[in-house]
């Protein structure tokens, strides 16, 4: 898709990948303005386990958005609960889990960079 600018001699052409990005962000700064009411992360594990970290833990309240690091993002389920797979590993050996601005950091149990 190319869009002609009044009064420039270039032409921007907007790439799909772009364009699909654009729309995530806007997605994701409208779902970051609505209020979700009190969420924190109760309790959270990580561990690595056959190339994948998994992250599983709780909110205070069910339906509620989970941050990993600020990349990747879920919603607890109705009884609070939450699970994060990837397959990247951290190179602190920890996790940074945010949740309406509150944080909590949680180690991964059987990090390969540790050794």
């Amino acid at each position: 898709m190319t869009f002609k600018i009044p009064f420039c001699s270039e032409s921007l052409t907007l790439k799909p990948r772009r364009i699909a990005l654009a729309g995530l962000a806007a997605i994701a700064a409208f779902l970051g303005a609505l209020d979700t009411g009190y969420a924190e992360v109760v309790s959270a594990k990580a561990r690595y386990d056959g190339g994948l970290v998994i992250v599983r833990g709780k909110t205070a309240e069910p339906m509620q958005f989970v941050s990993l690091d600020r990349v990747l993002a879920t919603r607890s389920n109705r009884v609070g609960r939450f699970v994060f797979r990837q397959s990247r590993i951290p190179h602190r050996c920890s996790v940074l889990l945010y949740s309406e601005g509150r944080s909590m950091t949680v180690p991964i149990k059987n990090c390969p960079l540790n050794e």
